[in-house]
């Protein structure tokens, strides 16, 4: 390691966490020695009892990747290209552009309520659109399981606590997170489609977008071998081949991939493969300011940042960033915790970015 390279990382992890950088202004200057520099970092985060992988996609084309840590300490098999990473809430996206497809076709409309898709709607919700369901604006709560993610829940059960929970705000109002909006968008869609929420994502989202690597919740088809299992406070708690996927979080997570397919799913949402241009820059769009249709808008980045993240109480956080401006897409996936209210890909997310964008901006 050269002396460059230590100040870097000393500079770096005495900076902790800090806000998302500025996107497109090429403003910043940092060693053109980045690779090593955010290889350096990343292995200094694995030091930390944490580990993961971290890709990168510039201009279309992957220029890093590299893992730190254990996939399965168990077998001591290290975090690869090729792990499965659990992807939490970045299920959501997945779930929002099979609702958008559906709009594409005219089977529904973004502004459609709730009673035209879902019987016994109280009047309290009766108003409630799809676009606030994406948009995190429909005064939902956040969860609607009483006894954890693997609670067993089926869809006309999970419907009915949603729909007599009282809201938290009035619809439209404002913003306010909620796994059970995702849930309800989950319903519509197996509504209007005709399929379960599974079946319709990998005919209609899966295989056109070519993700050979996604999978749900307790398909025992996934590779035992590069499955990544998840550690909180450095006790094995599992993987999800052998989680059972209820209807506690259909719709908002239950899936498993590999860096890579996250990477194919953003190009495939903006080469038109899976939603139209029109559709795409719609869904960038925030009704209230930060939550848009799917994704999350950072204030700072006045949008040109446009990310989805996750975690999970099992050890895994998930993140996708993609800095429009700069065509680069960045994935974070975590598989160890140190604390339940440890969220690596929040703490280290803005500062990876940081290295990555201004390496990528400095002329080798």
């Amino acid at each position: 390691m050269t002396r460059s390279l230590r100040l870097v990382l000393a500079m770096l992890l005495m900076a902790g966490c800090t806000p998302w950088p500025a996107v497109g202004t090429g403003a910043l200057r940092v060693s053109h020695e980045w690779h090593s520099t955010l290889a350096i970092y990343l292995d200094s985060i694995g030091a930390t009892g944490r580990s993961g992988l971290v890709m990168v996609d510039s201009g279309g084309e992957v220029t890093f990747t590299h893992g730190f840590g254990d996939a399965n300490r168990g077998t001591r098999s290290r975090n690869a290209a090729s792990t499965l990473f659990e992807l939490s809430s970045i299920a959501k996206v997945f779930t929002a552009v099979a609702i958008e497809q559906q709009a594409e076709a005219g089977h529904l409309r973004l502004d459609d309520s709730l009673p035209r898709f879902l019987e016994s709607v109280p009047p309290d919700k009766a108003g409630i659109t799809v676009r606030q369901l994406l948009s995190h604006t429909a005064g939902l709560e956040i969860y609607h399981d009483t006894a954890g993610d693997f609670e067993p829940l089926s869809k006309e059960e999970a419907l009915h606590r949603i729909l007599t929970t009282k809201l938290r705000y009035a619809p439209g109002t404002r913003e306010g997170y909620s796994n059970s909006g995702y849930t309800l968008l989950a319903a519509i869609l197996e509504r209007v489609s005709g399929e379960p929420w599974q079946g319709y994502l990998q005919r209609r989202v899966l295989a056109p977008a070519g993700l050979r690597e996604t999978w749900f919740w307790g398909d025992r088809a996934m590779p035992e071998s590069r499955v990544a299992h998840g550690y909180l406070q450095g006790r094995d708690v599992g993987d999800p081949r052998d989680w059972t996927l209820t209807w506690v979080g259909v719709g908002a997570a239950g899936m498993v991939s590999t860096a890579a397919d996250l990477v194919r799913f953003s190009h495939a949402i903006d080469d038109g493969t899976l939603v139209s241009a029109a559709t795409a820059r719609d869904m960038e769009r925030a009704p209230l300011g930060h939550w848009a249709l799917g994704w999350e808008l950072p204030r700072a980045d006045s949008g040109r940042l446009v990310m989805k993240g996750g975690s999970n109480d099992f050890g895994f956080n998930s993140q996708l960033l993609r800095y429009r401006a700069d065509r680069v897409t960045i994935v974070l996936l975590f598989n160890a915790k140190v604390d339940p209210e440890d969220y690596p890909h929040q703490r280290y997310g803005p500062r990876i970015s940081r290295i990555v964008l201004d390496g990528l901006r400095t002329p080798p």
